[in-house]
């Protein structure tokens, strides 16, 4: 079998037949349409022995308006016509690729009237390995889009939205090179069902990134979705992979049936084959997962094959996968088997002693009295290094919502349930209380109270909990300010009978539960506007800056972050300076000896321009130096990035913006420098320019997902020093070529070539 097979299958698994309705959809739902696919060389050129190839729709009827095409084999030219009701045909239409890797190729044929079959002619037939056709009822995208609420960022009220990050076994979306939506679709809501469907494939061939990027690219480019549609993706060797940035989002996997309904494909073809036991784990784990986390019913009801659910008539998920769903549901509520404890060694019987008065056994009851803490669209651990490593990140200014559920397990009613929490570093706004009764579903909350959130320790009474009932406290906090451990603290303080505290940190007075049920919902704070190296002398990071050039992650110590000479850091994807407020910037460095530093900057576009640059001088040793940019071309509106450059080792210590009087992180802002050279003259740190510059090397380095840059961005510079070069290019042999799209879908890249290569002085002998 060609290694063309499998990659292209599992991103034609949205078409098949045997995970795909007969008919149309409604429109009120995404779903997939009938298609014919020929995955051999010998069948495709079966199909074109006249040089024409004819494609019905397998149900006979002219309802499709849109026609996915998918091919392996070369891109060349290909045109295509469409056959309406009364047997006419269109005239011939060229084909547009809209997506390309590897040797898989798609594109999207739009008919301006309901048609029942295509033809397609051309080149691209020629050496064709394989081919599917997918007939769609929509023209246009279905899914609804879905804007993020406003959320302060200081003077300027930048829009984010805040995703929960995948669990530890998960591949994440970075990983396997996603591409970011250009707008959010569907809002977050409720999770409580599950569906596992298949792919109708053979398995993976190990390149599993490379299919889920096909997936992706023909969801959104063929089937006019906002992003990939299934939430989770399952290789043969049990690995899960991250589809939808947000398990919560709606999804584009079972037709009506997508609220509050997680879905999976499990990669590979059941109807005709066993799931491998490794993928069949991996499935058990997902499921587990999810039913921890958003507490999905562990039942047939809650949790189906994609078969099961009204309107969608379909063979998915095979009939091997579908024919484990109860033993899927099996272990998912299984309890793990403890191990067996070692029999003790026989020991000398001791000498008779009095036997001691008898203690109270501990009352089990207080594992059944589960309390959570977590974040309600959780914020991005974007700091992957340093201090804030492993703890979610928000900008400050965003508003965040920590759930406190409380559970009462126990067969028994329990009563004089008194909460208490703390906000630890986060500015309050309120809370909300509800409960889960009548319904004890963890879905159905009807509210309880709300009031205005204080500083500091407070709490509530919860009162008398039914068996089965879950409480939920929701508590809004904004972030102030940037910094490392802040957060949402909450635990039980009272449970009549069981439990008495005064406070969080105090020891119980009476104590009768294995533990005393708390948690906590942490994050970190950063500045859109203003940075501070390091935030932790024992942990040091970047605190979000990279290397322009993508290259091994800067050289952190407790004091800053080293520049060296013919060196570029560029500043976190998440940069959003308010240029009409901000008239430039603080610098504070410790240089080895006098120098320069450029700086450079991108507007709201995210694009660097060799004008949109400044020069400054700076002297050795320790200081502040301010980089005038008011009055500068694009130093206006909202600039999205900045880049600094050194000629010399300087270390990095603080970057904020300031207007003069002030810097907006409350530092005095810094004196401008006695001589501010102009980049534009010679003798102003920059060689003359050269008769002819040097092209740029082939295949310069790319960046990536930086330590501490957890975003794929585009418009991140790329220094690619070479003699003589002043200028500032564009691609020059930068851009990423070749078939394949750059990692992380990282737009084209710009390239700031040279600024002059200086022989590396020894950082000890100055």
């Amino acid at each position: 079998m060609r290694p063309w097979f499998p990659l292209l299958t599992l991103a034609l698994s949205v078409a098949l037949l045997a995970c795909a309705p007969p008919g149309p959809a409604p429109r009120s739902a995404p779903s997939h349409g009938p298609a014919i696919h020929l995955t051999s060389a010998p069948a495709a050129a079966a199909r074109f022995r006249t040089g024409t190839g004819f494609f019905g729709a397998p149900d006979g009827r002219a309802a499709y308006r849109r026609v996915g095409v998918l091919l392996d084999g070369p891109a060349g030219p290909l045109r295509w016509r469409g056959q309406r009701a009364d047997g006419q045909w269109s005239a011939w239409l060229p084909v547009d690729w809209v997506f390309s890797e590897g040797g898989v190729h798609a594109a999207r044929l739009d008919a301006p009237a309901p048609i029942a079959a295509v033809e397609l002619q051309g080149a691209a037939t020629a050496g064709l390995q394989a081919i599917s056709v997918e007939f769609l009822t929509e023209a246009a995208p279905v899914e609804r889009p879905w804007r993020a609420r406003p959320v302060s960022q200081g003077p300027l009220g930048v829009r984010r939205d805040a995703l929960v990050p995948p669990p530890d076994f998960v591949v994440d979306r970075v990983a396997w090179g996603a591409r970011e939506p250009d707008k959010i679709c569907n809002g977050v809501g409720e999770v409580y069902r599950f569906t596992v469907h298949h792919t109708a494939s053979p398995p993976d061939d190990g390149d599993m990134p490379a299919r889920m990027r096909r997936i992706q690219a023909y969801h959104m480019d063929v089937h006019g979705w906002c992003d990939i549609g299934y939430h989770f993706a399952i290789s043969s060797t049990g690995q899960v992979y991250q589809g939808r940035n947000d398990e919560r989002r709606e999804g584009a996997h079972a037709g009506r049936n997508n609220a509050g309904n997680i879905g999976v494909a499990v990669i590979g073809n059941f109807e005709e084959g066993p799931v491998p036991e490794a993928q069949f784990d991996g499935l058990v784990r997902l499921v587990r997962w999810a039913v921890d986390t958003h507490g999905i019913q562990v039942d047939r009801d809650a949790i189906r094959g994609h078969r099961e659910w009204p309107t969608n008539n379909t063979l998915c998920p095979g009939a091997a996968l579908f024919a484990r769903m109860d033993e899927l549901i099996a272990r998912v509520g299984a309890e793990p088997e403890p191990e067996p404890e070692p029999e003790p060694e026989p020991e000398p019987e001791p000498e008779p002693e009095p036997e001691p008065e008898p203690e109270p056994e501990p009352d089990p009851a207080g594992a059944a009295v589960p309390l959570t803490v977590r974040w309600i669209e959780a914020p991005r651990d974007r700091l992957r290094q340093g201090a804030s490593a492993g703890t979610p990140d928000a900008l400050v200014g965003e508003r965040l919502v920590a759930e406190v559920l409380v559970r009462n397990d126990l067969a028994e009613a329990i009563a004089g349930v008194r909460l208490g929490w703390d906000v630890l570093g986060v500015q309050p706004v309120a809370w909300r209380w509800a409960s889960d009764a009548p319904a004890l579903d963890r879905r159905t909350w009807q509210p309880l109270g709300e009031g205005a959130l204080m500083a500091g320790a407070a709490g509530l009474s919860l009162g008398r909990l039914a068996t089965g009932e879950t409480h939920r406290v929701q508590l809004e906090v904004v972030v102030a300010e940037a910094g490392r451990g802040f957060g949402v603290r909450a635990g039980l303080l009272a449970v009549d009978g069981r439990l008495a505290r005064a406070d969080l940190d105090a020891a119980p007075s009476l104590m009768t539960l294995d533990a005393v049920p708390e948690g906590l919902a942490a994050v970190d704070g950063l500045r859109s506007d203003g940075w501070r190296f390091p935030a932790d002398a024992a942990r040091p990071d970047a605190d979000g800056w990279v290397p322009c050039d993508g290259g091994a992650p800067p050289a952190v110590t407790g004091e800053g972050v080293w520049i060296a000479p013919d060196q570029c850091l560029a500043s976190p994807a998440w940069t959003a300076i308010d240029a009409d407020r901000w008239s430039g910037l603080r610098v504070d460095v410790d240089a080895a000896q006098a120098g320069t530093l450029r700086v450079w900057w991108a507007g709201p576009d995210g694009r660097f321009d060799p004008s949109l640059r400044a020069v400054v001088g700076v002297s050795a040793g320790a200081g502040a130096v301010a980089v005038p940019l008011a009055g500068r071309s694009g130093w206006t509106g909202e600039v999205t990035r900045l880049a600094i450059y050194a000629d010399v080792d300087v270390q990095l210590q603080a970057v904020a913006a300031q207007d003069g009087t002030a810097t907006v992180d409350g530092r005095p802002a810094a004196a401008l420098p006695v001589d501010v050279p102009d980049p534009g003259e010679p003798g102003a740190g920059e060689p003359s320019e050269p008769a002819g510059p040097e092209p740029a090397p082939e295949g310069g380095a790319q960046p990536g997902d930086g330590p501490g840059d957890g975003e794929a961005d585009g418009g991140l510079p790329v220094i690619q020093p070479a003699p003589g070069v002043s200028q500032l290019s564009e691609d020059g042999g930068c851009r990423a070529s070749g078939s394949a799209p750059a990692p992380l879908g990282l737009w084209a890249l710009l390239c700031l070539a040279g600024l002059g290569r200086r022989r590396r002085g020894d950082r000890a002998a100055s």
